[in-house]
């Protein structure tokens, strides 16, 4: 029998192959399996390249080199698939548990998984030496839970793959996913024991989407969330998020890399100019990076490829190791001109640079193509298009498609980042690419309904009591978090770190929030990240505060909840 470390090795392993250049930028799970891999230590490359490597460094987290097989289990739950008429069935939902820090009376905290496979946030997460959600659980002797998002992992109402009829995507929305927790809260007991929200307070953690996810399961169901942590949380939809690029050259910027900033503007600028002129100047530019087995791609496809050197910025920052940005610009410019080094050199050479940067073709090849004969043992092969094959990145992609938006174009002007091909229009058709024949159906909308999401939800202008909000100062997706500060967001709005009154909302000028300096997304993760400290120490202060609260208004009960062993998938 394959040992769980094995058999957990081969399932991550095949959540990582497959992902889209084109679309890792979203959030998702290739960004989360990023986010992983940097909270764990592992550098850029290996994440990217070696994916493995994320399985076995989740295990080594742990108490123990690997969890015995007969202590293992998956826990399952029936959920209706349509909250709303229980007739269309019901599916299994995983969950997993672990009581090892459980003292009685004491609290409920979930962490939601999101748009992902959880069994990773479970290894990592409820078990880790090093873990933020594992020292929450000791501090306040917390039972901890990991839940799987429907249509991620193994929690799938019908089978997620490349011929999932498009109407079987239509209970993947907002509104059913958010009532899941609550429905699953209300029915939750160990070994006989109540601890539905009414026996005990259940505060929910989540980082970027799942954060989102934290805020309004306790806007809309505050019956069931008494808390909430929400960390990096865009809660504001919008269709063209091109403010994802500003915010990494801010960064650039900051870290002391504005003149390899102006250096990549450059490049970009002049593979367009190629790329507009068409015939010959058009397929020797495209030759350049992919060889002329790749001159065949859109130029859309072809710019979004080059585009993945900017895939760490949101885990990483400016670091990464030898795929990382810092590593790039020092390839390009070894003394680090202020103002660029394309002046100098002209921007054809330098982009003639560029494409000899050693962990570009990997970039561009992913594990599915073989641009440049990259490698000597497999076919060549070069075709950036084509929708993704990976099922999570199929739910995600209907997501942010029909609800969320975040299409990432270029941001144009000055700090332009990318190719002027990397428009909302070439965004917008990796919707249509992904489910062909759901436009015209009528299943997908022209563009992401977001107007209609914000009213559902109250986009960035909810203030649910009882949550705290984080985001990096250089984080991308902060700019559509209430803590934003971009011209396009609500004005006035101070942020504050007195803690609220338990149950009182603040007004809609007031937030209980914290930016991290020099932090990028979901920095609360990183227990390594000293700066960091401060915003999850202003949770943990107001949970001391809120607690008492909810005990004040509930009848005490005494809890007998047997301590067992955290529970795991066993393939």
């Amino acid at each position: 029998m394959a040992s769980f470390k094995e058999t957990f090795s081969k399932a991550l392993l095949t959540l990582l192959v497959g992902q889209s250049a084109a679309l890792s930028l979203f959030p998702g799970s290739n960004g989360n399996k990023l986010q992983l891999a940097s909270v764990l230590g592992l550098d850029g490359h290996t994440a990217r390249f070696n994916p493995e490597k994320i399985a076995e460094a989740a295990l080594a987290s742990g108490p123990g080199a690997e969890i015995p097989i007969q202590r293992t289990s998956v826990r399952l739950l029936l959920i209706p698939i349509d909250h709303d008429d229980p007739s269309v069935g019901t599916y299994q939902n995983r969950y997993w548990v672990s009581t090892d820090f459980y003292k009685p009376g004491g609290p409920v905290f979930v962490l939601d998984g999101g748009e992902d496979n959880a069994i990773s946030l479970a290894q990592a997460y409820l078990r880790g030496s090093n873990s933020f959600f594992v020292d929450f659980l000791k501090e306040f002797g917390a039972i901890g839970l990991v839940w799987e998002h429907r249509y991620y992992g193994d929690s799938l109402p019908f089978p997620v793959n490349l011929s999932t009829p498009t109407d079987h995507f239509k209970y993947l929305t907002n509104r059913q996913a958010l009532a899941d927790i609550p429905y699953f809260a209300d029915r939750f007991t160990l070994n006989g024991t109540d601890l539905s929200p009414k026996a005990a307070p259940w505060v929910m953690f989540g980082g970027s989407y799942p954060g989102m996810r934290a805020a309004f399961t306790r806007n809309e169901y505050p019956d069931s969330i008494f808390a909430s942590f929400a960390m990096s949380a865009p809660v504001e939809a919008q269709v063209n998020m091109t403010i994802y690029y500003e915010q990494v050259y801010r960064g650039m910027v900051a870290s002391g890399y504005g003149g390899c900033a102006k250096d990549l503007k450059a490049i970009s600028d002049y593979i367009d100019s190629q790329l507009d002129k068409k015939g010959q100047a058009a397929d020797d530019i495209k030759s350049l990076f992919l060889g002329k087995e790749g001159i065949h791609n859109s130029n859309g496809d072809f710019t979004a490829a080059l585009g993945g050197i900017y895939n760490l910025f949101q885990n990483y920052g400016v670091d990464g190791g030898i795929s990382g940005l810092s590593a790039l610009c020092k390839h390009l410019d070894g003394n680090a001109t202020s103002t660029g080094i394309a002046p100098i050199i002209g921007a054809k050479k330098l982009t003639e640079k560029f494409s000899t940067w050693d962990e570009l073709m990997y970039l561009i090849n992913g594990r599915n193509n073989n641009c440049k004969d990259q490698s000597n043992s497999t076919q060549i092969t070069c075709d950036l298009g084509g929708p993704s094959a990976d099922p999570d990145t199929i739910s995600w992609t209907w997501q942010y498609c029909t609800q969320w938006g975040y299409l990432q174009a270029d941001n144009l002007g000055p700090h332009s980042l990318l190719s002027k091909y990397q428009s909302l229009e070439y965004q917008q058709s990796l919707c249509y690419r992904q489910f062909p024949g759901a436009k015209e159906s009528g299943l997908l909308p022209l563009q992401p309904d977001t107007n209609d999401t914000n009213a559902e939800t109250g986009g960035w202008t909810i203030r649910p009591s009882n949550v705290f909000w984080s985001a990096g100062e250089f984080d991308p997706w902060r700019t559509l978090t209430p803590l934003s500060n971009e011209t396009f967001a609500p004005k006035g709005v101070q942020i504050t770190t007195d803690i609220p009154q338990c149950g009182v909302e603040t007004p809609e000028n007031v937030l209980f929030g914290y930016v991290i300096p020099d932090a990028e997304h979901c920095f609360d993760f990183d227990l390594d990240y000293k700066p960091a400290d401060k915003s999850r120490k202003l949770f943990s202060d107001a949970l001391k505060k809120w607690l008492p609260c909810w005990k004040g208004t509930h009848e005490p009960k005494r809890s007998h909840v047997r301590r067992t062993s955290l529970k795991y998938w066993q393939a």
